[in-house]
């Protein structure tokens, strides 16, 4: 079996990311910053580049104030 890989996720995942991530006003260096993650690793989650880890997930949700559950509950 392969790896398997939905680009349409990814890119609703990295959507709400840069939604969530404007609403509180933080550029992405500052995002990145308070998420201990490089800021070229947030631009590519943000355009749907990369599948992220689910410990860059977790920060992710913790710099945005919300659990992981949370952010992941969009619409597809």
């Amino acid at each position: 079996m392969g790896y398997s890989r939905d680009n349409d996720l990814i890119a609703i995942f990295g959507k709400r990311v840069r939604k969530l991530r404007i609403e509180r006003g933080y550029s992405q260096q500052h995002f990145a910053n308070i998420c201990d993650v490089e800021a070229s690793q947030i631009s590519r989650i943000e355009l749907g580049k990369i599948n992220t880890s689910i410990t860059h997930a977790k920060k992710i949700a913790n710099a945005l104030g919300m659990d992981l559950k949370e952010l992941f509950d969009f619409d597809m």
